[in-house]
């Protein structure tokens, strides 16, 4: 059999497991979408409570309760700790994209080379071992929520400040 059967083998078999990869895709692209919307809405909630920050400040300051500077002395920490969580959102949502896009990348590499090492269909053959060895910890990462990206970055905004 030449490279170019086997090219053209491979080509012919990943297409089989092309539906579930597809689907997992989609899955991915709606739960992105989901927490790129979070995001939005998240982000339009800190804009009000910007505001609210700012005519707190000025109730205060005007009725000589509370200056400014001291207003923003007593509430740094809360609000650095609120403007790093306001940053870090976007980058959670780009960060779980890309993991799973490489998990998907992963998959299709994953078959695409066990089925040109085979050289044939899958009915043709005995699976390769490294799609046997390589398998149970690609499968592992795709039904834990908890994956290596998640564990980085566990440190997640879990609060609205």
């Amino acid at each position: 059999m030449t490279e170019t059967t086997k090219d053209e083998s491979a080509t012919q078999e990943t297409p089989s497991i092309r539906p579930v990869i597809e689907k997992y895709h989609a899955a991915v692209e709606m739960v992105a979408g989901y927490m790129g919307r979070a995001v939005a809405l998240l982000d339009g909630l800190y804009a009000e409570q910007d505001q609210m920050i700012d005519q707190l400040k000025a109730v205060l300051s005007r009725s000589k309760s509370l200056r400014r500077s001291d207003f923003d002395a007593i509430f740094t920490d809360v609000l650095a700790e609120r403007r790093r969580t306001r940053e870090t959102l976007p980058a959670l949502v780009q960060g779980y994209h890309a993991n799973r896009e490489a998990i998907i990348q992963e998959v299709e590499d994953l078959f695409r080379r066990d089925v040109a090492r085979a050289g044939g269909p899958a009915g043709d053959r005995t699976p390769a071992e490294p799609l046997s060895q390589a398998w149970p910890a690609l499968r592992a990462r795709l039904l834990d929520s908890r994956d290596t990206w998640n564990r980085r970055n566990s440190r997640a905004p879990c609060r609205v400040c």
